[in-house]
């Protein structure tokens, strides 16, 4: 693939150190989210990038044949990871058993290399769905999913997870706050807010494919791509908008996708997760905010009665 290709489906992050017309924005101390001299326990000082991951699915009775369904990624709190992406990705089915259709969804440990067993593949053990009672949400759950991972006996293949996860930040509430500060709030009422990203597997615009060739192993080729959009208002209480997007082609297949702010610290890059893409079209995506990911996570069931975890 030559560099300029290379450039457009994975090149650098919007800094939102500072916005548009030059109006200095500073994350942490400044929106204060910080007290001088604290750090963001969740920020990463690496490209997350890696974290993102094609679903691949399969059909009962048709096992040998999966296609692509959505990205995924990895996501990790302490030393334990999660899987997560948006539920349509596995069915738009409320009444529908989710944890069956997780069972058909194979994420490898690798995205280079071979896949000959299930082994290779990541294991679930539960699916986490968030129960909503609002009127301003479609269905019955917000449209997330968060699986958990059984730890596979080879100890370097969760190392690999926790190398290619990304931080999960304590409750989310982070951006739910940075909205509302003064040097935000004015430009994401209109849709011309900070600019954020989202990593993932577009099924257009990439050089992605399944092969089938008789009698010989499946050959999946799967390309991530990255745009981004300025934040603004969803269309519901549990997401935000990102407004004039930068990929020129059909946003499907970014469905599950992680949403990334980048902002710097000095001389060094800092990124963190700020959501999950859901749905886009018209030159917009939408995004399930962070802090609907940290509630899924919660064991109890939620003590608010808008927001209780299926």
């Amino acid at each position: 693939m030559g560099e300029a290709k290379r450039r457009k489906l994975l090149g650098d992050y919007p800094d939102v150190t500072t916005k548009p017309r030059r109006t200095e924005v500073q994350l942490g101390v400044s929106l204060g989210l910080l007290k001088p001299g604290e750090t963001i326990s969740f920020a990463h000082t690496t490209d997350p990038a890696i974290c993102a991951s094609p679903n691949l699915m399969t059909a009962d009775g048709a096992e040998e044949y999966p296609g692509f369904s959505g990205t995924g990624f990895f996501a990790k709190r302490g030393d334990e990871v999660f899987y997560i992406t948006a539920r349509h990705c596995l069915t738009k089915d409320h009444d529908a058993d989710i944890s069956a259709l997780a069972a058909n969804l194979h994420i490898p440990y690798d995205l280079n290399g071979d896949t000959e067993t299930t082994r290779d593949y990541v294991q679930f053990n539960q699916a986490l769905s968030l129960r909503h009672e609002s009127d301003d949400i479609a269905g019955k759950f917000v449209d997330l999913l968060v699986l958990t991972i059984s730890r596979p006996p080879e100890k370097h293949k969760y190392e690999k997870l926790l190398n290619r996860a990304i931080k999960l930040p304590p409750t989310g509430e982070w951006l739910d706050r940075l909205i509302e500060h003064p040097s935000v709030k004015n430009d994401f009422e209109t849709g011309k807010s900070i600019r954020f990203s989202v990593v993932g597997f577009p099924h257009e615009g990439t050089t992605s494919n399944i092969e089938y060739p008789n009698n010989m192993p499946i050959k999946i080729v799967a390309q991530a791509a990255k745009f981004s959009g300025y934040l603004g208002r969803g269309t519901g209480p549990d997401r935000y908008m990102l407004n004039e997007v930068t990929w020129p082609d059909d946003l499907n297949g970014f469905s599950g996708s992680p949403v990334i702010v980048h902002w710097r610290k000095g001389d060094n890059s800092n990124y963190a997760l700020a959501g999950v893409m859901v749905t886009g079209g018209g030159n917009k995506a939408q995004f399930i905010r962070i802090s609907l990911v940290s509630e899924a996570l919660k064991s109890p069931a939620s003590s608010d009665n808008a927001l209780k975890r299926a």
